[in-house]
């Protein structure tokens, strides 16, 4: 009789199990077909892997152009120099979040704006499996405010 009870509990677990992972499926295929820019990197920065939204965001072809790259390519010039930089770095290095807004650009050198978080994801002993950058692009945004006060000026 326990023998029969702990099967049963055993494969209603299995049958929770697979309904977690159909839940979590759907919520990746969600954000996959979204303009949310996703990607995963290294605990040093460089690119595991990026999301279509990201790779067209950014004008890249294919995941395989970025892989292994550092994120920092995208970064305008000098800005891995500045305060700022470190700023965003501090959290990551402590293994914390990191939520604001990047100044980033594209593949043929294009200002992009995005408003987003550095997510730790941590292995079961806290050292740091990966780290996720996702943001969704604020391009369209920022230059129509830019345009506007520029206007105001004149």
């Amino acid at each position: 009789e326990e023998m029969r009870q702990n099967m049963e509990e055993l494969m209603a677990t299995q049958e929770e199990i697979a309904r977690k992972g159909e839940e979590l499926k759907s919520f990746i295929d969600a954000i996959d077909s979204s303009s949310i820019c996703v990607a995963s990197l290294t605990e040093s920065g460089n690119f595991i892997s990026a999301n279509q939204a990201f790779l067209k965001t950014f004008k890249i072809a294919s995941e395989s152009e970025i892989k292994g790259k550092p994120y920092t390519m995208f970064c305008p010039a000098q800005y891995t120099e500045t305060e700022e930089y470190r700023t965003v770095l501090a959290p990551i290095g402590n293994h914390a979040d990191y939520n604001g807004e990047f100044e980033r650009i594209d593949a043929l050198g294009n200002a992009l704006y995005f408003m987003g978080s550095f997510k730790i994801d941590k292995k079961y002993d806290q050292s740091i499996q990966k780290i996720w950058w996702i943001a969704a692009d604020t391009t369209s945004q920022k230059k129509l405010l830019k345009q506007l006060l520029t206007k105001k000026k004149a």
